[in-house]
């Protein structure tokens, strides 16, 4: 009897336990196919609303329409999202009419809603979208959103920024750009090229010069301030580059103000930094040269033909073959004549390579 109470036992348990993973197995084959049709009908929802809005924002081309569908509020992120990208491929006086468009169907209020909503997808959208609105109510909420550590949305509190007023926002953008490494440098260099470059050249001037006191403190700094040069007006941003190379720097540092060298007055400093001890130093100046040095830079770069670093010998040699007066019979004098095993392997290699052209 012990022993049939013992199996009956066994069995009911087996049953419950059987019993209970079917209808797990249920539950989540019914939330599995809830999501599909909740996704679905999600996608049929976004298929209309495009259907329905799209040919009216290709309408502003010529005129606003007179009569406008109703926007609800849940389908602000959607609607933001399909115009931000009509607003992008389009210039002139369409913009301004997908502008007008926005206001009269209240999407710049309910941009402000998302950009408070917490959801980061919804407050990029609201960030990109507000710039173009340029609505001046939401700039709060930007200055506030630009120092969060989540760089999508603090990169795009930035550019709203700048699209707002950037005559007021650069100096806060360009110390971000200089103090967040999680800010892709490339992306800054896209928001700035929006910008007056004479208004960028004097906040990135402004910016070096408070660092240059600091220099062993703020060399990482410096260089990302000096990686934006190439959007700003290089005649005004010019003197601070020149302040940089005419101290004492971190190799880094020296690196990057090389790249931005461009007037053959400032070559000397080029010239002063091949004898660096760092390579990619020497590289950085040999390529400055390229862009600022003239013939009389020949002797030099041939000495550096049969430097230690491979870098800076091909760097040393494609000069060398772009200087004025420097023609195919006179790299192959160089190579006939050279002692070095370096110095007359890359001359062939940048032979070849001008032969494959």
């Amino acid at each position: 009897m012990g022993f049939a109470t013992a199996s009956d036992a066994l069995i009911a348990a087996a049953f419950w336990t059987g019993s209970a993973a079917l209808a797990l197995a249920a539950l989540l084959i019914a939330g599995a196919l809830f999501l599909r049709l909740r996704l679905a009908a999600r996608r049929e929802h976004e298929q209309r609303f495009s259907a329905r809005w799209l040919p009216i924002f290709a309408a502003c081309t010529e005129a606003i329409p007179d009569r406008l569908p109703a926007l609800a509020p849940q389908d602000g992120a959607l609607f933001l999202s399909l115009w931000v990208r009509a607003l992008e491929s389009v210039q002139g006086a369409t913009r301004g009419r997908l502008v007008e468009l926005a206001a009269r169907t209240g999407a710049d209020r309910l941009a402000v809603t998302l950009l408070a909503s917490g959801d980061e997808r919804k407050e990029l959208i609201a960030l990109a979208a507000l710039g173009y609105l340029r609505l001046r109510s939401a700039e709060p909420l930007a200055a506030a959103l630009i120092d969060l550590p989540f760089p999508l949305v603090s990169l795009a509190a930035g550019q709203m920024l700048l699209r707002l007023d950037a005559s007021r926002h650069l100096p806060q953008v360009i110390e971000r750009a200089a103090e967040r490494e999680d800010w892709p440098v490339a992306r800054i260099a896209a928001m700035l090229r929006e910008c007056d470059r004479d208004a960028v050249a004097e906040a990135l001037a402004q910016a070096l010069a408070a660092r240059l006191e600091r220099a062993s403190q703020a060399e990482s700094e410096i260089v990302r301030l000096l990686q934006l040069a190439r959007v700003a007006n290089s005649a005004l941003l010019r003197p601070a580059v020149c302040r940089l190379l005419e101290r004492p720097a971190p190799a880094p540092v020296v690196a990057a103000a090389l790249a931005a060298l461009w007037h053959p007055e400032d070559a000397e400093h080029a010239r002063r930094a091949l004898g660096h001890p760092e390579w990619f130093v020497r590289v950085a100046a040999v390529r400055a040269l390229d862009r600022v040095g003239g013939p009389e830079d020949r002797e030099r770069l041939v000495a550096l033909l049969s430097d230690s670093s491979w870098w800076v010998r091909y760097r040393t040699a494609q000069t060398l073959a772009r200087l004025p007066g420097i023609t195919r019979q006179a790299l192959e004098k160089m190579l006939s004549e050279s002692s070095d095993r370096f110095a007359a392997d890359i001359l062939a290699q940048v032979l070849s390579e001008r032969d494959a052209r």
